[in-house]
């Protein structure tokens, strides 16, 4: 019997209410009101509640970190800042978020300046690569910033922010703070023991974190500066030096301003190798950056830093020295390759980084050879 269209109705009427339940607005306002998920949960659907504030100038961001101290948050691109917001895993919530977005004059630029190379904090990750001045004269950091992530993140992170981001490691990063590791002022590194597939074998004191920068590796090879503001003036420190095992040496209310890249010698090649967890795009499981000088198939001069596999760059000084006034041979691009690997400690689940660290620099050396 066909249904009446009344009957139809009703029916339909039913189905859209079982389909879609009408929530009370008044609970949902209770529920965003929380300054925290219910207890035993952790959610990562909304963002902690903080107030914004955007400095037009240095000085004043400086200021603002100062007044503020560990409950400020600084953001550049916010691509590390807003997963560990939502993942609630620092060690406290900031309440004041302090973005960079609104310095004038913009931190966003590439130049060449006097001596070199300056890059603004702020740079895009994308901007680096597709720039013509960095992708002729600085090829290995334009390399180094394709391979970084997918581009819908190039599009959005710094340079300033591929440097400061956090450790990626996911006991550090576990939501609501699991893992109270040395990072976060515990007393154990969880991974020592743990899975520490994707951890350093090399350079490790308390933490066996990798240094999660993409362009670290590159900007150590051609002898970077990275320009810090705070509240007692400016300084400049080595690539190499701006990374510790717990981190940085940026102080609680320092900014990175400015990366400086010096001029290449003239003639000097380079080349940048990674190995991702699952292609190119994902964080390195290992990378290498090269700088050299080859005059008449003799090596003058060479940089070899490696990346994923130490909480810093890791610069391959034994290797270096093996190559100055070396032909780069087979014989020779192998003993270099031998020696980068010399004194890693892999843990119980990374000794494979010990091959991917030899092979990337064979094949690197090769490829400066030919």
């Amino acid at each position: 019997m066909a249904m009446l269209e009344g009957e139809r109705a009703a029916v339909t009427a039913s189905a859209e209410a079982v389909a879609r339940p009408q929530l009370d607005p008044r609970t949902i306002e209770a529920w965003l009101e929380q300054d925290e998920p219910v207890a035993g949960t952790i959610s990562t659907d909304y963002l902690p509640r903080f107030t914004y504030l955007r400095p037009t100038t240095l000085a004043e961001a400086v200021a603002v970190l100062e007044r503020h101290g560990p409950k400020a948050a600084l953001m550049s691109g916010g691509m590390d800042l807003l997963r560990e917001l939502k993942t609630r895993s620092r060690p406290a919530q900031p309440e004041v978020v302090v973005s960079l977005k609104g310095i004038a004059p913009p931190l966003d630029y590439v130049c060449a300046g006097e001596s070199g190379l300056a890059i603004g904090s702020l740079a895009t990750l994308r901007t680096l690569e597709t720039s013509a001045l960095v992708r002729e004269q600085y090829g290995i950091l334009a390399q180094a910033a394709y391979a970084s992530r997918a581009w819908q993140y190039r599009n959005r992170a710094t340079i300033g922010g591929d440097l400061c981001q956090r450790e990626l490691c996911w006991y550090s990063r576990s939501s609501g703070n699991a893992y109270p590791c040395f990072r976060k002022g515990g007393e154990d590194c969880f991974a020592t023991r743990g899975d520490n597939r994707f951890h350093a074998i090399f350079g490790r004191l308390i933490c066996s974190a990798v240094c999660p920068s993409a362009t670290a590796p590159s900007l150590a090879a051609l002898g970077a500066r990275v320009r810090i503001v705070g509240p007692s003036g400016g300084r400049s420190v080595p690539v190499e030096a701006f990374f510790t095992p717990r981190g940085t040496v940026l102080g609680s209310a320092e900014i990175v301003a400015e990366v400086q890249v010096p001029s290449p010698a003239p003639g000097a090649r380079g080349v940048f190798l990674k190995v991702g967890v699952r292609n190119k795009f994902d964080p390195a499981l290992a990378s290498v950056a090269v700088l050299a000088c080859i005059e008449q198939q003799v090596c003058r001069t060479i940089r070899i830093v490696l990346g994923g596999v130490s909480p810093q760059p890791w610069r391959a000084f034994r290797a270096e020295e093996l190559l100055i006034g070396e032909r780069l041979t087979e014989s020779s691009v192998a003993r270099a390759a031998e020696a980068v690997v010399e004194g890693a400690t892999p843990l119980s689940h990374n000794g494979y980084k010990i091959d991917l660290a030899r092979s990337l620099v064979g094949r690197a050396l090769v490829r400066l050879a030919e």
